[in-house]
């Protein structure tokens, strides 16, 4: 094979790559009420839509917005370690609970906490992008860990 060939072969595999790692990123939203992260029936490719459309990964930003609890005081447990490239609980309503029973991994730059909800437990939250990461709290103080 010429050096010409083998090039383009190179290009052309690390573009086919990207292209599935961009497809394959997606928001993830929470539904159901509370539960752990890991059962993929909370997770919807929609905000309010229906479950199952896989729990998040590293390419995956994961929503917690007014369709994902219906009552106060519901809980969300990481019941293993877990991973996603952002978390956003913007506009989460009825006082939700985080659990992290188990370490949330963060690959991207981004964790959104909002009022009223509370992050407990006895793992923590893992930051690995290489660029800078925002975590934002809300005007009421969160304890992590």
């Amino acid at each position: 094979m010429s050096k010409q060939l083998l090039y383009r072969l190179a290009i052309t595999s690390i573009l086919w790559m990207i292209t599935i790692a961009y497809t394959n990123a997606q928001s993830l939203y929470w539904v159901g009420d509370g539960g752990s992260w890991n059962d993929d029936s909370h997770w919807s490719a929609t905000s309010g839509g229906s479950g199952g459309a896989g729990v998040p990964a590293t390419t995956n930003a994961a929503i917690f917005d007014a369709n994902s609890f219906s009552m106060a005081g519901q809980t969300v447990t990481l019941t293993a370690g877990a991973i996603c490239s952002s978390i956003n609980w913007t506009g989460v309503t009825n006082n939700p609970t985080l659990d992290l029973a188990a370490s949330l991994t963060i690959s991207g730059t981004s964790a959104i906490f909002a009022d009223g909800m509370s992050v407990s437990g006895s793992a923590g939250l893992i930051f690995t992008s290489a660029s800078n990461t925002t975590l934002t709290l809300s005007n009421t103080a969160k304890t992590f860990g």
